[in-house]
């Protein structure tokens, strides 16, 4: 019985051994992602020549602008949404560096790497969409901006979270029967 997860497990895979699947749903849930993308770019060059010379640039805990910034600040928020995306995709092809919240047999190791994949793509596609309330946000140079979105995006990217390390222990105690069935 080869087990696999916790911390720091190196997992069964040996040098070009990795094969990534994506499933259709995953590559439906990557072509929205890239989407939402290619939008925040388009939007932000679209307003881009209808901006004043300063625009909001940090919010405080309330939602009120704070500081203020030359126009090409307004470029930070869509790279900073294309770097985290690509990291967090660059993430998921190292199945071996990551952690599971609980021990992963080896035949159940496909579906955990499933999980973990749909997690991480859920997460991109709420990352995106919290950078782009964010981009509108500030293209519209409202002064009473409510950022109660903001934490309703956190909100939900915790309880995605907690739901597939739900399912990842699930998968653990599968075949042991260490846990309960949740």
């Amino acid at each position: 019985m080869a087990l696999f997860g916790g911390f720091g497990h190196k997992g069964p895979y040996r040098k070009g051994e990795i094969k990534i699947k994506y499933t259709k749903f995953l590559i439906v849930l990557e072509i929205i992602g890239i989407a939402l993308l290619a939008a925040l770019l388009v939007y932000t060059a679209f307003r881009y020549t209808m901006l004043p010379a300063e625009i909001p640039k940090h919010y405080n805990g309330l939602g009120e602008v704070d500081a203020w910034g030359p126009k090409s600040s307004v470029w930070i928020i869509p790279v900073a949404a294309i770097l985290i995306y690509a990291l967090v995709t660059v993430a998921g092809f190292f199945p071996n560096a990551w952690n599971y919240p609980a021990k992963i047999e080896l035949e159940n190791l496909p579906k955990a790497e499933d999980k973990v994949r749909q997690m991480l793509a859920f997460m991109k596609l709420l990352i995106t969409g919290l950078f782009m309330y964010l981009q509108f946000e500030t293209l519209r140079l409202s002064e009473n901006i409510s950022m109660g979105v903001t934490f309703g995006f956190m909100l939900l990217m915790f309880a995605i979270m907690i739901y597939y390390m739900a399912a990842l222990r699930r998968l653990s105690s599968e075949r042991v029967g260490l846990l309960k069935k949740w």
